[in-house]
């Protein structure tokens, strides 16, 4: 019998997360389950083996440190956006009973409650650990579904401690994050403003899109100890660009909505265009650092240009008139699927000049025709 605290929870902030990410946890799961059931390896295997083939396969990989690191982060992250929804979900006012409902109850129960609640979001996770589990316990390979069962765990009890801080801290006047109290006196830069608001508004997006990034490529470069050729690199730095969608688009929209006499300073466009390369350029810091450690300098110059180019065009596209989320992402579309078969062509000097080339043209024809 569930509990009344229990299943108030589950049902008005467990249930709404699945309703709210339904098509992003579909996809995931789906992925990862084809990927483990019903992928067709290459060469010739007995089809009595295909799944076992596929089952020693996710085990093998989860053995490599890189990838269960990997795995841990990216169930960090996605406990973090469970994280966010319920404190959005706890902040709503048709929400505000739960103040005063859950707080009736002891600590003890407090905790059991949310960690359920938890567990019950977690469940895609626990599902792919059970899988591991069974698994590892059929190939006498113990160690890592232990330890990703622990980390399960941790999650789910770490979750209810901070839904707990939530509900007694969250109810009081809200403090000014710390970040904000050392950053609002300094300068700032015309170019700098999104990303001074994505620090205020959306930190862990900006976190996910960067963390998400690096791990891609340095999963890349550790599973390919030497890339002769250029077209992987290429092709991953594609990958991590489009990553940067939703940031680009979320800049736009800040400078739209709080920033719409900026068309009125006295700048040229060609100014406002190398505004944008010097934030671009900033803000690909860390995948430069990676590109350095890894290749030449000659690559990393090569590599840079084009994720920049990349960037710039992404984000000119957005000063074309009409430019809505829909007709965006199929634009972003088919700009992937032209770039991924150029750069099968050998094309990677084609593609900087031409993402480059066409980004200035786009910023220079549409900057003062964008509709407000």
């Amino acid at each position: 019998m569930i509990a009344p605290l229990t299943r108030t929870l589950i049902r008005i902030l467990a249930i709404g997360f699945y309703r709210e990410h339904a098509g992003v946890l579909a996809c995931c799961f789906g992925t990862v389950l084809c990927y483990c059931f019903f992928i067709t390896p290459a060469g010739h295997i007995d089809p009595r083996d295909l799944v076992m083939y596929n089952l020693t396969f996710t085990l093998a990989v989860l053995d490599a440190p890189i990838v269960m690191f990997t795995v841990c982060v990216l169930w960090l992250l996605y406990t973090i956006k469970s994280w966010q929804y319920i404190a959005k979900q706890l902040r709503a006012p048709e929400n505000m009973f739960l103040y005063y409902s859950v707080n009736a109850f002891s600590r003890f129960r407090q905790f059991v409650s949310w960690s359920l609640a938890q567990f019950v979001i977690l469940l895609p996770i626990i599902v792919y650990g059970i899988m591991i589990l069974v698994v590892g316990m059929s190939y006498h390979s113990h160690k890592v579904p232990i330890i990703l069962w622990l980390y399960i765990l941790l999650l789910g009890s770490i979750s209810a401690r901070v839904y707990m801080y939530f509900m007694y801290e969250q109810a009081t006047v809200p403090k000014t994050a710390l970040f904000t109290e050392i950053l609002k006196s300094w300068p700032k830069a015309y170019f700098s403003l999104p990303f001074y608001n994505m620090l205020h508004t959306t930190p862990w997006m900006g976190l996910i899109t960067k963390v998400f990034s690096l791990l891609v490529l340095m999963s890349t470069f550790y599973f390919f100890d030497q890339l002769e050729n250029t077209a992987v690199l290429y092709m991953v730095i594609l990958i991590t660009c489009m990553s940067h969608t939703i940031l680009i688009y979320r800049e736009n929209s800040f400078m739209e909505m709080y920033m719409p006499m900026a068309r009125n300073f006295a700048y040229s466009r060609a100014r406002i265009y190398g505004q944008h390369v010097i934030y671009y350029s900033l803000l690909l810091i860390p995948e430069t650092v990676v590109l350095l450690t890894y290749t030449d300098l000659l690559t990393t110059a090569l590599l840079f240009t084009f994720s920049l180019g990349c960037l710039l065009l992404l984000r000119s596209l957005l000063y074309i008139p009409s430019m809505y989320m829909r007709r965006y992402l199929w634009s972003i579309t088919g700009i992937f699927t032209l770039s991924f078969i150029v750069i099968l062509s050998e094309g990677g000097w084609l593609l900087i000049a031409a993402t480059v080339t066409t980004s200035f043209t786009l910023c220079h024809t549409y900057y003062y025709q964008k509709e407000t």
